[in-house]
Order: C-alpha cells, then sequence, then structure tokens
C-alpha cells in the first residue's frame, strides 16, 4: 500500500484505513460492479459512476467523501502512472502554494486501485463554459484569475519535472495522429492536406520533462487561488507541449461553435498562457504546431474514422468557423490562433 498524501490529519487517516480495509474485503465485487448502482458497506455508500476500463466509485460517509479507481483488468500501468504522478506532486509542490493536494490519497498496485480523498472546487471545462455562458452571474476577473493560476502550476509541473525518473509517456500527440492518419482507408481532401502537414513538420519537439499525458480541463481543478491536477494514469516523460496545448486547444475550439462568447474565453486563455510564462517559458511556433497536432487530430477521428460530427460541449460547429481554424493551423499562422 502507498500512503501518496503530503500531510494526512489523524481523523483523516483513521477514515482512509477504514476504507482500505473495505475495498480490500470487496474489491473483486467492486472491480466487477456486482454490487450495482448503488451499495452500503458497513454503513458507507459506494455508488458506481463509471465501468469500463476501470471501475469509478464515489464513496460517501458521515466523515466525506471519496473516490476511487480500480483496474478492471491485470493491466496496472494506469495505476502504475497515478502513483507517479501523486508521488511526483508529494515530493516537488510541498512549497506551491496555489497547488491543493488531495487530503489523503491511498493507493495499491497489486490490488489494482487509487484511492482519494474529494478535493474543492470545480473542473476547469465547467468553470470555463459556465463563466461564459452565464456572465450575469460569475465575473471574467475571477475566471482569468483562476486561469492565470492554473498556467502557473502547470509550468511548475514541466519545469520541476525535468530530471524526475519516469517512463516515457506512452503516446504523444505526434503519433497519435500519425497512427491515425494510418488507419484511414477512404481520406477526405482536407486529411489529405493534413498528411502532408504532418511530413512537412515532422519531427517534432524534443525537450523532455514530466508529462501529464491526459491534460484536459476534465483532469484540472480549481478553487479560489488554488490548483489541483487528476488522473495521472497517463503520466511519463515527453514534450511539455503534450500537455499545454491540450488545455490551449479546449479554449481555442471554442472559436468553431455556432454560438459562444469565445473572446471571453480567450481571456482566460491568454491568463493561462501568462501565468505558465511566469514560471515555465514557451515557444508559441512549436505550440501551436502542438496545438494542430491535438485538433487536426480529432477532425481525422470524427470525421474519417468515426463519420461523425464535432461539437464544443455539445454545441454545434460552424461549418466556416471550423474550417478556417483547421486551415490557419495548417498554414502555421499563429497571430490568428494565439491571443496577445
Amino acid at each position: 500500500m502507498e500512503i501518496l498524501s503530503l500531510n494526512e490529519s489523524l481523523a483523516v487517516s483513521r477514515q482512509a484505513d477504514t476504507l482500505c480495509i473495505l475495498i480490500d474485503e470487496n474489491t473483486e465485487a467492486l472491480r466487477e460492479g456486482r454490487f450495482g448502482k448503488r451499495t452500503r458497506l458497513n454503513g458507507v455508500v459506494f455508488e458506481l459512476i463509471q465501468k469500463g476500463r476501470n471501475a469509478v466509485y464515489r464513496i460517501n460517509s458521515k466523515q466525506g467523501r471519496w473516490f476511487l479507481k480500480l483496474a478492471c483488468s491485470d493491466n496496472r500501468a494506469g495505476i502504475e502512472g497515478e502513483i507517479l504522478g501523486f508521488q511526483f506532486m508529494r515530493e516537488h509542490f510541498r512549497d506551491v502554494s496555489e497547488y491543493h493536494h488531495p487530503a489523503a490519497v491511498r493507493a495499491s498496485v497489486n490490488h489494482g486501485f487509487i484511492l482519494a480523498s474529494e478535493i474543492p472546487g470545480q473542473q476547469l471545462n465547467y468553470q470555463l463554459y459556465r463563466a461564459c455562458l452565464l456572465p450575469w452571474r460569475h465575473n471574467a476577473g475571477d475566471l482569468n484569475h483562476l486561469f492565470y493560476h492554473c498556467g502557473r502550476v502547470l509550468g511548475q509541473f514541466h519545469k520541476r519535472g525535468e530530471n524526475f525518473p519516469l517512463r516515457e509517456i506512452k503516446s504523444g500527440l505526434p503519433n497519435t495522429l500519425q497512427r491515425r492518419l494510418e488507419r484511414v482507408k477512404k481520406p477526405d481532401e482536407l486529411t489529405g492536406k493534413i498528411g502532408l502537414w504532418y511530413e512537412q513538420n515532422a519531427p517534432f519537439d524534443t525537450s523532455n520533462t514530466i508529462v501529464h499525458g491526459n491534460c484536459t480541463f476534465r483532469n484540472i481543478f480549481g478553487h479560489g487561488e488554488q490548483v489541483s491536477i487528476l488522473d495521472f494514469e497517463s503520466v511519463g516523460h515527453g514534450s511539455p507541449y503534450n500537455d499545454l496545448s491540450r488545455v490551449c486547444s479546449d479554449v481555442i475550439m471554442t472559436r468553431t461553435a455556432l454560438w459562444f462568447p469565445w473572446e471571453k474565453a480567450y481571456g482566460a486563455l491568454e491568463a493561462l498562457l501568462k501565468g505558465y510564462r511566469s514560471t515555465h517559458q514557451y515557444n508559441p511556433e512549436i505550440l501551436l504546431k502542438y496545438i494542430a497536432l491535438y485538433i487536426l487530430d480529432r477532425y481525422v477521428q470524427v470525421y474519417n474514422i468515426k463519420r461523425g460530427k464535432e461539437s464544443v460541449s455539445g454545441i454545434p460547429l460552424s461549418g466556416a468557423k471550423h474550417r478556417w481554424l483547421l486551415q490557419s493551423l495548417l498554414n502555421n499562422d499563429v497571430r490568428a490562433v494565439l491571443p496577445g
């Protein structure tokens, strides 16, 4: 059993111990979802909220709320990643006031699970969309302030992780797009241009540091001036642009929606990049190429492999705006896409 907390209080430690005993006694039943959507074990409620590669539970007890992730196969790489990520945050972020670590984190590779106490705040994608779409209820300045601190935490994550011993990330954005292009049997005209763009711009960035590997706003929580990073399953060594481009792309795609106040979202993006620069420098041209890798890959996947249609948080895209963005990325037009 790995204890990955910074400083556990006695009460939190006792509760974590109690939950770990319950999990150990019911591991296989919880992993297989045999208890159904909701069950009570010794007065503690386990709610199944996801079942796939992992079984994910929300745990409610009198003392608080926790989240449990159980690997549903013998592959423990995801749990190993979670342990590596939280080990890094515990060892290197003790002095970072902007970072919030869960009150308790326990993990076991042998039993294939990670248990973490609930953290304050909400996912950044939720806060972004809520502030943009409900401006009369939310202050844009508060959103920009939060995104600035998010940028600082992410920048320090990359800066402090240059010498941390880790595995290589399983799949960086260049490899992902390359594999996706190889899967397309009948490429359309735009996908052909994407393939040509890839050939002309490869090889991509070779700098090496700790990389989250799935750094979308869904895996970043914000509360006031504090930021938490979660879901370290894919953590490893690679280019920091694999992470930075993902959070940028989530905002940039709002420009393609049929209706969305993307200017406000771009204000938050500008604040995030300013915060990142305050702790770790980046090259805008390289960043744009990684944003292109992410967004162009989405196009190939959605339109050529799944034969579906893209959307932004359920909002349909404007065909003209989407084509403009894709062409700007293919032209490596930094000024058109990035703020500032």
